[in-house]
C-alpha cells in the first residue's frame, strides 16, 4: 500500500540507522509480514474448539499438581 523503506530513504536523502529510528521510536512503527495460513472449516473448528475445552478443564481440574509449561518459541 505504501511505499517501501529503501525508497523512502533514497528520496529523502537520510541515513539508514536514522531512518530505522524515527520509523520506531517517533513512529511506532513495526515492519511485518503477511503470512498466508490455511482455512479452518466448520468441522476443523468444531473440534479444536472441543480439545481446547477439554484442556482447560484438565488443566483446572486434574493438572493441579502437575505444572505444564507452553511456549510459542521454535526448538532450535
Amino acid at each position: 500500500p505504501a511505499k517501501k523503506s529503501h525508497s523512502k530513504k533514497r528520496t529523502a536523502r537520510i541515513p539508514e540507522p536514522t531512518m530505522h529510528r524515527i520509523a520506531e521510536e517517533d513512529l511506532r512503527y513495526k515492519s511485518y509480514t503477511l503470512n498466508i495460513r490455511q482455512m479452518l472449516f466448520k468441522a476443523a473448528r468444531t473440534s479444536r474448539v472441543t480439545r481446547c475445552n477439554l484442556l482447560l478443564y484438565s488443566l483446572k481440574n486434574e493438572a493441579s499438581e502437575r505444572i505444564r509449561f507452553f511456549s510459542d518459541e521454535k526448538k532450535l
